[in-house]
């Protein structure tokens, strides 16, 4: 049996997902509207888990280390409870930055799943926002994380 997984990145002002059948890269997409309150983020988000149908649903593990804050930490339990709710697996998994900044990653992620080129991500001015994209490329960063080993993330989540 081939595992769904739904990679969901939550980031100021918009969540991001990737949809993997087993290792291979389906669907990606980016929201603002889910990203706006924790009722917009269930709501979305609960169309997401119907259209997806997913087996299991990634989300960044906090530490504190991790640089999420404010309004991100509300989605991000709006979103648990959501998934408890419904009865779907979580899998939480640290956040591995194995590259010195998210833009080589994307590039590193990019040669893996070239189907992604037409979303990379240019670096910003100083003084710019930080492209919409970024949020695909971390989801996708942190289901890659879990399909290096999915059963003993899996098993892990379920305790």
């Amino acid at each position: 049996m081939t595992i769904r997984l739904l990679s969901l990145s939550v980031m100021s002002g918009r969540i991001g997902y990737a949809v993997f059948d087993g290792d291979v890269l389906v669907d990606w997409a980016n929201s603002r509207k889910a990203a706006r309150s924790e009722d917009s983020v269930k709501e979305v988000l609960g169309k997401w888990l119907e259209d997806l149908a997913p087996h299991a649903v990634v989300t960044e593990a906090l530490t504190p280390q991790s640089k999420k804050r404010g309004r991100t930490l509300l989605l991000l339990d709006a979103i648990e409870n959501l998934l408890a709710e419904k009865g779907i697996l979580q899998v939480r998994v640290i956040r591995e930055r194995p590259h010195r900044t998210k833009y080589v990653e994307a590039e590193h992620l990019i040669a893996r799943f070239p189907i992604l080129e037409p979303w990379r991500p240019e670096r910003p001015h100083f003084y710019d926002n930080e492209p919409n994209s970024v949020a695909i490329f971390e989801a996708v960063a942190l289901a890659t994380q879990i399909l290096r080993d999915p059963m003993r993330h899996l098993a892990g989540a379920l305790g």
